[in-house]
């Protein structure tokens, strides 16, 4: 069929991870307790260090912002 070897199928997925906001640098790797470490260099005040963990997962994935979207625990645990 002309055209399908553009088309892509979108899969529903959901990654526990974990955010570690102050980082020196943003970056997508490693893990802790089974969940995977995002850092960034975001703070954890207002929502920061969430949305910045949201767009480096995207780009880490290769996907736009607007397919990645939190599920639970946009606060902190303390």
């Amino acid at each position: 069929m002309p055209g399908r070897e553009d088309c892509h199928v979108v899969v529903p997925t959901r990654v526990v991870v974990r955010v570690r906001p102050g980082a020196s640098r943003t970056h997508v790797g490693g893990e802790h307790a089974g969940a995977l470490v995002i850092a960034v260099t975001e703070p954890a005040v207002q929502g920061r260090a969430t949305e910045a963990a949201l767009r480096a997962l995207a780009d880490a994935l290769g996907v736009r912002p607007r397919h990645v979207r939190l599920v639970s625990g946009a606060t902190s645990r303390t």
